[in-house]
């Protein structure tokens, strides 16, 4: 039995269908773990959001619902807060350009590879809790041969999980 699609459902129901946060998450990680070794696409989540995987791996995740973006996440990383003017300068040359934004923040300066990772780990990761709370499962899942994202900025679905288990306090997300 496959998903609409397309994913086996058969881990799914393995998964307590109760609404807990993690239980949520786990639900929404197993339509990752599901897809075919190797799979590079977007997971749609309707107009609520999208995944963007390569090899199985997330790249970038959004949810409409999320009031914290990823420019507010890598501003605050440093005391003072970066400028936004100048991140948003630099996000709106590499739109232009097509050069990835990881790559030109840090060859800027304005951020490490460190912080852009952990930056990149918690914005994703936050964007999967409000995907997985929100109930909505993916619609479509697009294939692409497209791949190019630096290993190093992308995270397994069991790193995101691990995620939810490094905070003190899952009141906020509750």
């Amino acid at each position: 039995m496959t998903s609409s699609v397309g994913v086996p459902t058969r881990m799914l129901s393995s998964i307590p269908a109760s609404p807990g946060l993690v239980a949520s998450v786990q639900r929404l990680l197993a339509y990752i773990d599901d897809l075919p070794a190797g799979a590079t696409g977007a997971l749609h989540f309707g107009d609520q959001g999208v995944i963007l995987l390569e090899s199985r791996k997330v790249c970038w995740a959004v949810a409409r619902s999320m009031r914290i973006r990823l420019t507010d996440i890598l501003r605050n990383q440093s005391t003072p807060p970066l400028p936004r003017e100048r991140v948003e300068q630099i996000y709106r040359r590499c739109k232009e350009s097509g050069t990835p934004i990881g790559e030109a923040l840090v060859a800027s300066g304005l951020a490490t590879e460190a912080g852009l990772r952990a930056a990149l780990f918690k914005h994703n990761g936050e964007a999967i809790v409000a995907l997985a709370q929100s109930g909505i499962v993916p619609d479509a899942f697009v294939p692409h041969l497209k791949t190019g994202y630096d290993p190093k900025f992308s995270f397994t679905s069991c790193e995101v999980l691990a995620m939810l288990g490094s905070f003190d306090d899952l009141a906020p997300w509750m």
